[in-house]
């Protein structure tokens, strides 16, 4: 290779898989955008999930931590105006950290919540009485 050419191999895709605009080609199969390169929907809904290759893009930003992941992107957002800066991609430890503290607070905020309602309204057991069927007896 000569020093003048660059190597361009960014946008390269391995040709043995097959793209998902042809997984269906039945006109009223799922939507492909080529401009974002996304297919939403399951283009082979009639097949089993465990067989399926590719089961949509939206099944793919459902699935796996994205749903704590986008906790996590609410709580450095809403931290962002607060007294102490958290920033996601600069330092993600101290990020999670942060954000599981959070949580356990709200946890607790919320358990004493309910003591204080238990109390006021003079509730002695913590759980709700059993559900008792008229029927049995």
């Amino acid at each position: 290779m000569h020093a003048n050419k660059k190597a361009r191999t960014g946008s390269l895709r391995i040709r043995e898989d097959v793209p998902k605009y042809l997984l269906n080609l039945n006109i009223d199969s799922a939507y492909y955008a080529p401009k974002s390169r996304s297919m939403r929907e399951n283009p082979l809904p009639h097949l089993n999930p465990e067989e399926a290759v590719y089961s949509g893009d939206n099944f793919t930003l459902s699935s796996g931590d994205t749903q704590e992941f986008k906790k996590m992107r609410r709580f450095v957002s809403s931290q962002s105006e607060g007294d102490t800066p958290v920033h996601m991609e600069g330092s993600p430890s101290q990020t999670e950290l942060a954000y599981k503290k959070d949580q356990e607070k709200k946890k607790e905020d919320y358990q004493k919540l309910q003591a204080q309602i238990r109390l006021k309204y003079g509730v002695k057991n913590e759980s709700p009485p059993e559900f008792q069927d008229p029927e049995r007896n």
